[in-house]
């Protein structure tokens, strides 16, 4: 067909990003690893990891590695002691929570803050904001009466806590506004008015589900959310819709307190506390359950799993590999209807049916209070303890209130399937998440682009974003929240970064030839 326009065929290809990071085994999962924090002190109540690897402890400590450091501490990615960072807490810090932007978030029994050589102190009332450098963030001041035990930065960047207060007086504002033991602050730290659950006594955890409703464990016995008329009953563990509201159809009812809870891949709850019976949903009688259970996404209990602890757990850290590591003041479990008790010191690790990892026994001298797991997925602890007998050795190692073990082999890799896609694939011993996000850098990483929050894969540990439209080139960040510390009240922040190279075949000009018909 004379005069007729070329015909134009475009071959598009991608090359896959694929950054595969593996952390190898060095020694045998629950081994001691040779960073020794040197911790003078009560207890440590918290511990956690920023993206670039430094991690924060929190607790009721005087001196770090021959330092002073009260209450708050930050070491280097090797071990070492971060010399420039001395928040300086005038009283205990219970929980710690590094936001997106870099800033990190403490709660506690403080009052003020004098951090790294200010003059004077500054008063914050139990709850503050720190930039990435130690610094006091001066706009941020939520002013609560009572202490706060938990914080959980929701996705949306609000920032839920929980404790024993009554009051909030956040930012400088007139009055005190009331608030019962959890409430929940806008970003810059105002309250979050909307938001009221009214607990009528202590909230110790505080777990956010990937659809948003919250979990809350404590001293509670009832709820009054939101100016309902009355309260309603809830022993010690209920669930929130997103605005606050109770969720009506969540009712375990455990028979003593609830201090940790963590939502597996596949929406069950793993819960810890003082409690030896659940009697959820209006079942008829109560079954017993010492110290851990696991219900099912809608409260009701998981049969198959009773880890049977004999004593308090205040802890506990997921796996991606689905293993789920417990601590507190136990000396044994019975997992499972097993016929005998098998001893274990303070710290465990259990299957994901809840029977005992027999090849993982830290063996510390003294409750275990807080866990928290590094992206290569070696676990930190804090506690009481000041020694360490693991796996059999035949002498204590010396370690007084934090040390590190080692861990399986933990895999992680980011991944670009098509150009509008991109995946966090993780596995093996690595850190569970709350929740992830990606970013988006196209300057090499001096500036981001935040790409959205990720949706986790079915039931997998593996996250993805889909619906984008990616440039040729650039940087891809993937970020995730693993919690941790006493009461799970705490949340790390980990990361995983790669370059791309997204190439499209060049356009192939075909000139049609006489007599060749048009396409179409």
């Amino acid at each position: 067909m004379k005069g007729a326009p070329p015909l134009a065929t475009a071959f598009f290809s991608l090359l896959s990003l694929a950054s595969l990071t593996t952390f190898p085994l060095t020694a045998a999962p629950g081994d001691l690893d040779d960073l020794d924090a040197e911790v003078t002190g009560s207890y440590l109540l918290t511990t956690i990891v920023q993206p670039d690897g430094k991690i924060l402890i929190g607790g009721d400590f005087a001196q770090v590695q021959g330092e002073s450091r009260q209450y708050i501490a930050r070491l280097n990615a090797d071990g070492s002691l971060d010399t420039f960072f001395d928040p300086k807490a005038n009283n205990l810090v219970y929980c710690l929570a590094v936001q997106a932007d870099g800033k990190i978030l403490l709660g506690g029994d403080f009052t003020s803050l004098q951090p790294n050589g200010t003059p004077v102190a500054v008063p914050r009332s139990k709850i503050a904001r720190l930039n990435p450098d130690g610094s006091l963030d001066m706009t941020f001041d939520p002013k609560t009466n009572g202490s706060v035990y938990s914080l959980a930065v929701q996705g949306d960047g609000k920032i839920l806590i929980g404790g024993v207060f009554s009051t909030l007086q956040p930012n400088g504002v007139p009055a005190p506004i009331s608030r019962n033991s959890i409430a929940r602050l806008l970003p810059d730290g105002s309250l979050d008015t909307a938001f009221d659950p009214n607990a009528n006594h202590n909230v110790f955890g505080l777990a956010v589900q990937s659809d948003g409703k919250i979990l809350l464990g404590g001293l509670f016995t009832s709820l009054q959310p939101n100016g309902a008329p009355s309260g309603t009953a809830r022993q010690y563990m209920a669930r929130l819709l997103p605005d606050g509201s109770l969720d009506n159809s969540f009712d375990p009812k455990a028979n003593n307190w609830v201090g940790c809870m963590t939502v597996q891949k596949d929406g069950k709850i793993v819960m810890g506390g003082s409690f030896t019976s659940l009697q959820p949903n209006g079942a008829p009688s109560a079954t017993p359950r010492n110290r851990i259970a696991r219900l099912h996404p809608d409260g009701s209990l998981d049969e198959t799993f009773n880890p049977n602890a004999n004593n308090t757990v205040w802890g506990l850290a997921l796996q991606a590999d689905e293993k789920i590591l417990l601590g507190g003041g136990f000396t044994s479990l019975q997992p499972n209807g097993s016929p005998a008790s098998t001893a274990r010191s303070f710290v465990a690790r259990l299957q994901s049916d809840g029977s005992l990892d027999s090849s993982f026994d830290p063996k510390t001298n003294h409750w275990v209070y807080s866990l928290a797991m590094q992206a290569d997925g070696r676990i930190l602890l804090g506690g009481i303890f000041s020694t360490l007998q693991p796996n059999g050795s035949v002498t204590p190692d010396a370690r007084h209130l934090f040390a590190r073990l080692q861990n399986d082999p933990a895999l992680q890799m980011l991944e670009i399937p098509s150009g509008s896609q991109v995946s966090w694939l993780r596995g093996g011993a690595g850190p569970e998440l709350s929740r992830a996000s990606f970013d988006l850098s196209t300057d090499g990483g001096t500036t981001w682009t935040p790409l959205g929050e990720a949706a986790r894969v079915g039931s997998t540990a593996d996250w993805e974003l889909t619906n984008l439209s990616l440039p040729t080139s650039g940087t891809l960040r993937a970020r995730g929240i693993p919690t941790g510390g006493v009461f799970n009240g705490s949340q790390s922040l980990i990361e995983q970064t790669a370059s791309f190279v997204i190439i499209v075949d060049p356009v192939i000009t075909l000139p049609i030839q006489k007599g060749d018909a048009a396409p179409g």
